[in-house]
């Protein structure tokens, strides 16, 4: 067997063991002795004269229970606060992670020094803190694990890395610049398209973007990262740019724009997976790029092994992206099939159509690959996501490049952003409208197109 495919393999073990731990509770002494038995499968395959058989077992079974491991530790780094609800507690540390708004309270993500550990804070709006802020926290802690509406006091601010303190602040600063230069929602709404930021965000926008299917527009996944790089490369290429320059420019771009947006961790991921799309356009070989989407997951996974099973982010993220690698191709021999059975676009009129077959074939196959994810998410499924999404991601590159454009223009002088968010409102104004179509009014009455 290649080395290559061993290694896929091995991989492919690793997941499937924090897979397994997330799901089912196994104890610690069982996982210790089944990872022994393991390492005496691989003492036996590395002798001589023996079956590579039995080294191959015994990696991807010691693969399996370095997954499970990898997730015991994770899980057994959470503090253990039993003894501690219903009773007063004092917490002195710093704010770890940016603040995540919502139109009445803020969710802080707390380092409690004298607790060694991550916890959860939901405060009120205001005051608005920051990442870095050294806070005092004194409340009862919820049966939760979390501090609701706690008695906080600012102590301190500019503590831990000062490098994701200043993105933090030029995130922010990006955002003001664009409140400033685009009206409510399609401020919220771009906030959502660059930076994921959905706290701002109407209600109302929020649920139309749930029944038309098009609520990853606003998560900022590889798939719209995907769609940015590979526009931006079109550009280039356009401009008579070599191919490897274009590749490497618009990566860069990529890196570039993630930190630009704060460098989150989801932002990272989001980012990972859209510049794998590119490389294995790049590469053109399937099996090659199976390999980079998989070592990357795992490293992911090594990072935060809990991602696996509760961030829907990394599901929907990861999910899309093996859509776009793998179902493509099927899917677009399925549309060439259908168009000369109906006597459509296809011969004839196929070339004049790409860029639209081209968007059709990839949301279809974005959709379908994360379509079972969605089922169990939001128990239901958009009779008209396919149209939808046809003509939101169509202009969605464009868009995500012009409100980038605008927040700069915004540093250098505001007219200059404002002339560009106004430019940039009219795409703005037709994606939110292309995603309206997901209810039809009648009289004074609205009908969701999904199904529940």
């Amino acid at each position: 067997m290649p080395r290559s495919k061993i290694f896929l393999w091995l991989l492919l073990a690793f997941i499937a063991g924090i897979g397994i731990r997330s799901l089912i509770p196994i104890p610690i002494a069982a996982t210790l002795v089944a990872t022994l038995a393991a390492s005496i499968l691989l003492v036996i395959g590395i002798r001589p004269g023996h079956s590579g058989r039995f080294l191959f077992y015994g990696g991807m079974a010691a693969m399996v229970f370095l997954g499970v491991l990898r997730f015991d530790l994770a899980e057994y780094r959470k503090p253990d606060f039993h003894s501690l609800y219903g009773k007063s507690v004092v917490l002195r540390g710093a704010v770890l992670e940016d603040p995540v708004f919502t139109e009445k309270s803020q969710r802080l993500t707390f380092g409690a020094d004298n607790f060694n550990a991550k916890i959860q804070v939901v405060s009120r709006r205001y005051p608005e803190y920051q990442i870095g802020d050294e806070l005092e926290i004194e409340d009862t802690l919820e049966e939760s694990g979390e501090f609701v509406f706690p008695n906080i006091k600012k102590i301190g601010e500019g503590r831990g890395s000062k490098i994701r303190i200043l993105l933090s602040r030029l995130k922010h600063a990006f955002e003001d610049k664009i409140d400033q230069a685009l009206p409510e929602p399609h401020s919220a709404f771009l906030k959502g398209l660059l930076l994921g930021e959905r706290s701002s965000l109407p209600a109302s926008l929020v649920e139309d973007f749930r029944r038309s299917g098009t609520s990853h527009i606003v998560a900022l996944s590889g798939y719209n990262i995907t769609l940015v790089g590979r526009a931006f490369m079109e550009f280039l290429l356009w401009l008579s740019v070599p191919f490897t320059a274009a590749f490497w420019v618009a990566v860069s771009g990529i890196i570039f724009f993630i930190l630009l947006a704060g460098a989150s961790a989801s932002l990272i991921r989001a980012g990972i997976m859209g510049v794998l799309v590119l490389i294995a356009g790049k590469i053109g070989r399937p099996y090659h790029a199976t390999n980079a989407l998989v070592f990357a997951a795992s490293i992911m996974l090594l990072h935060d092994p809990r991602i696996l099973r509760f961030d829907a982010a990394f599901q929907l993220s990861f999910l899309a992206t093996a859509g776009l690698l793998y179902l493509s191709p099927q899917v677009d021999r399925g549309l060439d099939m259908i168009s000369v059975k109906a006597g459509l676009l296809y011969p004839i009129h196929k070339e004049k159509t790409s860029k639209v077959r081209q968007i059709l074939t990839e949301t279809l196959a974005a959709q379908l690959a994360v379509l079972p994810l969605l089922i169990y998410l939001f128990g239901r499924v958009s009779l008209i996501s396919p149209l939808t999404n046809i003509l939101v991601l169509m202009v969605v590159p464009y868009s995500m490049l012009a409100g980038f454009i605008t927040g700069l223009l915004g540093f250098v002088w505001m007219p200059f952003g404002q002339i560009a968010g106004w430019l940039n409102w009219i795409l703005l104004e037709y994606k939110i409208s292309g995603v309206e179509l997901s209810k039809v009014k009648i009289g004074k009455r609205e009908y969701p197109l999904h199904l529940t």
